[in-house]
């Protein structure tokens, strides 16, 4: 039996690859004893009591924010409604033409000697 080069290539390499997995090993090691320090520990719990388990946790804090925007938005949608209504408003009490419009338009009133005759878009 004799020299094998193709062997001891694979021996090498074999050597060569439990070596990194060595390494990699110790530099795990150093990440954990670094990781296993009190203060990195009290830290990571608090931060895990403030976002999940805290009375207004992150879930909770994200529903608050989309029910404020919701709210938010209906806001805008009555204020909308009330400068509406404001010029309507002004419109009947300052016009005397305004409010005889608003009247025949929305309440169907009509003076002594009118038929009013009511058209609907329906088919």
């Amino acid at each position: 039996m004799g020299f094998c080069p193709q062997k001891y290539v694979l021996f090498l390499n074999l050597l060569y690859l439990c070596s990194v997995n060595i390494q990699s090993a110790m530099t795990f090691r150093k990440i954990l004893k670094k990781l296993a320090n009190r203060y990195v520990i009290a830290t990571v719990a608090f931060l895990l009591v403030i976002l999940f388990f805290d009375q207004f946790n992150i879930r909770k804090q994200i529903a608050l924010h989309r029910e404020l925007k919701e709210q938010e938005a209906e806001i805008e949608h009555l204020e909308t409604h009330i400068a509406r209504y404001q010029d309507s408003l002004k419109m009947v009490t300052e016009d005397k033409e305004g409010m005889e419009q608003i009247a025949r338009e929305k309440y169907y009133m009509k003076r002594d000697n009118e038929v009013v005759y009511k058209i609907s878009d329906e088919e």
